[in-house]
């Protein structure tokens, strides 16, 4: 069915309007409903003020960010603290190389159990161990970081 190609009568052209879009909610309070309209101008600055806002903040459009400037009403903005940054894709890395790891000491481990000859099972035990030097080494390059990013969030 095509929007624009209606029969001669009006009335059910509308009904086909109204059929296929739904009008917006009634408010529950009439009084709370923004009926009234105020123009204002501002310089590009400004706007690019308010635009920024609107898009960090819990505001849905920069006319919200204005009403509740106007109002004192709260404005919570949110910010990234990209200083953090460093350390968390570091520890996403790590987190990633110890899952390794820990996949190829279970592989080894299988192997050992499976293996019927003591020289093979040495072979195996000394991978094991140089896997287990790999974590060691990680975990201690996690307790830098882990350090770095206390000393960033207990500041006074």
């Amino acid at each position: 069915m095509h929007l624009f190609t209606c029969p001669s009568s009006l009335r059910s052209c509308g009904i086909i309007i109204n059929d296929l879009y739904m009008g917006r909610k009634k408010a529950e309070k009439p009084e709370d409903l923004l009926s009234k309209t105020i123009v204002l101008r501002v310089t590009e600055g400004e706007f690019q003020r308010y635009e920024t806002l609107a898009g960090g903040s819990n505001a849905r459009s920069i006319a919200e960010v204005i009403r509740r400037q106007l109002a004192k009403q709260q404005l919570i903005v949110y910010q990234k603290d990209t200083s953090l940054d460093g350390p968390m894709e570091a520890l996403l890395g790590l987190e990633k190389e110890l899952n390794y790891i820990g996949h190829n000491i279970n592989q080894l481990t299988r192997a050992y159990n499976a293996s019927p000859y003591e020289s093979q099972q040495e072979f195996y035990l000394q991978r094991a161990l140089h896997e287990y030097q790999k974590i060691s080494e990680r975990i201690d390059t996690i307790k830098s970081l882990i350090a770095q990013l206390s000393a960033k969030w207990l500041q006074k």
